[in-house]
């Protein structure tokens, strides 16, 4: 194969030479190419060629350093990709065998499509040098644009060889949306290359403008895709998972346990090329990975914690407005079927979803932390959202959420907008009126029979190539509650001002970048206490050899349990790679913090290391090691260590073998706490997991895995294995 290549690929660029065009036309071809990495097949000689010839980062639209060709067709049902990069020293390509979305630290190529040409979404798809793939949603109106949990059905390979590496991709159309009509469409594309060496390249094709904000705006137009199929396309995607747990008490024998099994299904229904018909029953839940752990000490708001389901993730997009987190799924704890229609109808986008939940769960806000409730009573939840684009960026949208069970109820209704005056600046705003019927339960937790609230928010942003400022008012009554969102916080009302400055350096070196952030903010209860105000100062340095350094000061004075506290923290943030293989991390701040459990202020410190070790091209190693304190008078109130340690050794692009070991030791001087009952002076949990993986593609997979935990208290001295469990999940995606 490697001496097909050899020959083969001389007289294939050669052909290729001749055929580039500014704005290429995408043809359509009969034939599949076969994906193996090898471009050698006769149909890549006709297909539309676009160089990546610009370096956007470090460099500003200056010429890249390595050559990139990309080469574009269809065959009426799957957009074909091939992309070779050349290399002077292929032995610095970094490189891993990888599972699905874990490739973004190694070199990779890829496209990114704006199917409806309204630069405001787009598809993601991405390969590293050996064919592992990821794949994300592109938002440019957010602040976080890359949404990295959205999941295709799509397909690649790659290849090393001597002169660099090559891949080849199939993105079926199905797994995309696009207009439903007839005729020629126009997409926008770009195509990208993570040049990853003493710095990360980023190269494309398409010459970035820092003074403009949207990229999409700024990507070639493609035209083609005539007379493509629209809709019809389905999938059936169901799972099970089976498993037995033993568990034991201190001084007790193992009690073995059944055999359990749970299983669902989900489908998927693209009633055109621009909706999509979401039905599910008993959604798949089962987490097979264990989560980071995170330190669960000294919170006074709750943990938030990301959606997993492919049924809720499909479309999430949809439901999203700007300002408030007013659509959470996660909220949907035990939902036994659901319903969900979403997609664009000219500049009308629409998102409408019906589930029915085993549980109810949801966040008791305040203005100075939250709580949890939590029943078994069934609910009905309904999501509704439509938005109108407006204009090249601006929107208008309109949302609404309800949930309701026995004697019990909350509907959300809200406004917002965001308009775009020129390419770096905006204003938005959004308005949400609540109102909820609480049940006996939550009466009983102290709330009213009834309540509504309202929230309104709205800001000015401007970001240029050197210069960012926003500027941002809220108000947010105290009887406020979306109970299908994730607000945490309510009863406030101010404002906040944020400004920052770039320095870019033109000569080579190892400076590449400076960045000094300044924020002021200033917000009270709606009864007029102080409630949070104070400035946060950072300074990025960006440098070679993928370093990051970055020095905070956050000076706050805030309120809790009707006291003022003054609080101040010293943050550091230090990432460097040290050698092709080996990244290392480090995060810590120190400073006067408050002790919520006993209502005084405390010394805080806590340091984060963390590193990643690729030790071979299938063999990793990661782990982070997270240690937190709390001082006060009288001595050191808490100390906690978290321990993550996991090996991933990696068979081939879908098979894996994985360990995963979590250590977390606690311990607490009892004698400074104000209620010591129930307290434990030191705790200690160990858990373990061994997972073998084979997944085709994120919805079809075979899982099989082991795991144990234990604990160590006051009464039980030595760690005590008291559970252990055997299981395995498996899914499987069916398609015409």
């Amino acid at each position: 194969m490697a001496l097909k290549y050899r020959v083969g690929l001389p007289l294939l660029l050669s052909a290729f030479a001749v055929s580039a065009q500014p704005v290429p036309a995408l043809p359509r071809l009969d034939q599949a190419p076969r994906l193996d990495g090898i471009l050698d097949e006769p149909m890549w000689r006709e297909a539309a060629r676009i160089e990546l010839p610009y370096e956007n980062y470090p460099g500003e639209g200056t010429a890249a350093p390595v050559a990139t060709t990309a080469w574009l067709y269809e065959d009426g049902t799957t957009l074909y990709v091939a992309i070779e990069a050349r290399d002077p020293n292929p032995a610095a390509i970094r490189a891993g065998m990888r599972r699905h979305d874990n490739i973004w630290d190694d070199d990779t190529v890829g496209i990114i499509l704006d199917t409806f040409d309204d630069q405001r979404f787009a598809f993601g798809f991405f390969v590293n040098p050996l064919g592992a793939r990821g794949d994300f949603i592109r938002n440019e109106t957010a602040d976080e644009p890359e949404d990295h949990s959205w999941n295709g059905l799509w397909d690649s390979a790659g290849r090393l060889h001597e002169d660099g590496f090559s891949v080849e991709l199939a993105i079926p159309l199905r797994t995309l949306r696009f207009p439903a009509r007839q005729g020629e469409l126009h997409w926008k594309v770009g195509l990208f290359r993570n040049y990853v060496r003493e710095s990360w390249f980023e190269l494309a094709s398409v010459r970035f403008d820092r003074n403009q904000k949207c990229q999409l705006c700024q990507y070639q137009s493609m035209r083609g895709f005539v007379e493509v199929p629209h809709g019809g396309g389905w999938q059936v995607t169901p799972y099970l998972v089976a498993g037995r747990e033993d568990v034991r008490a201190a001084g007790d024998t193992w009690q073995q346990g059944g055999t359990t099994h749970q299983g669902g299904v989900d489908l998927r229904w693209s009633l055109s090329n621009e909706s999509v018909l979401n039905a599910t029953l008993k959604p798949d839940f089962s987490q097979v990975e264990a989560d980071v752990l995170q330190v669960e000490v000294n919170n006074a708001f709750a943990l938030y914690y990301p959606e997993r389901r492919p049924f809720f993730l499909d479309g999430a997009e949809y439901f999203r407005s700007p300002l408030f987190n007013l659509v959470h799924t996660r909220n949907l704890a035990v939902p036994r079927a659901g319903l969900k229609l979403s997609g664009k109808s000219g500049t009308y986008n629409y998102a409408v979803l019906a589930a029915d939940d085993e549980q109810t769960s949801f966040l008791l806000p305040g203005s100075t932390g939250s709580g949890l409730f939590h029943d078994a009573m069934q609910s009905r939840a309904l999501i509704a959202r439509v938005r109108r684009d407006l204009g090249a960026q601006s929107n208008l949208g309109l949302l609404t959420t309800r949930r309701e069970g026995a004697g019990y109820a909350n509907t959300v209704v809200g406004l917002d907008g965001t308009h775009w005056l020129d390419g770096s600046n905006r204003i938005g705003y959004q308005a949400v009126h609540s109102s909820a019927t609480n049940p006996e339960a939550a009466q009983a937790q102290g709330l009213a029979p009834s309540q509504s609230g309202s929230a309104f928010s709205t800001y000015f942003a401007h970001r240029s190539r050197d210069y960012e400022l926003q500027a941002r008012l809220s108000r947010v009554t105290p009887d406020f509650r979306a109970d299908l969102g994730f607000i945490d916080q309510v009863d406030y009302v101010g404002g906040q001002l944020e400004g920052a400055r770039t320095w870019y350096r033109r000569e080579p070196g190892w400076l590449i970048a400076q960045k000094l952030s300044v924020s002021w903010g200033d917000w009270d209860t709606l009864a007029g206490q102080s409630l949070d105000r104070g400035m946060e100062v950072f300074y990025e340095i960006k440098g070679r050899g993928q370093t990051v350094l970055e020095w905070g000061y956050i000076d706050k004075r805030k309120l809790y349990a009707g006291r003022h506290f003054d609080t101040r923290l010293l943050t550091l943030f230090a990432e460097t790679r040290l050698s092709r293989a080996l990244q290392l991390k480090i995060y810590a701040e120190t400073g006067p913090q408050i002790d919520y459990d006993n209502v005084q202020e405390g010394d805080y410190l806590k340091a984060a290391p963390e590193f990643n070790w690729q030790v071979s091209r299938q063999l990793q190693l990661e782990g982070q090691y997270d240690y937190s304190q709390l001082e006060v008078n009288g001595g050191r109130l808490w100390r906690a260590g978290i321990v993550d340690l996991r090996l991933v050794q990696q068979f081939s692009l879908r098979s894996q073998l994985r360990y995963i070991v979590q250590y977390t030791d606690m311990a607490f001087d009892v004698a400074l706490y104000r209620e010591t009952e129930g307290r434990s002076r030191r705790e200690r949990y160990l858990n373990n997991q061994l997972v073998y993986a084979y997944q085709l593609n994120p919805h079809t997979l075979f899982h099989l895995g082991y795991s144990d935990g234990g604990y160590a208290d006051d009464a039980q001295h030595r760690l005590l294995r008291t559970a252990r469990a055997v299981f395995a999940k498996f899914s499987y995606a069916f398609q015409p």
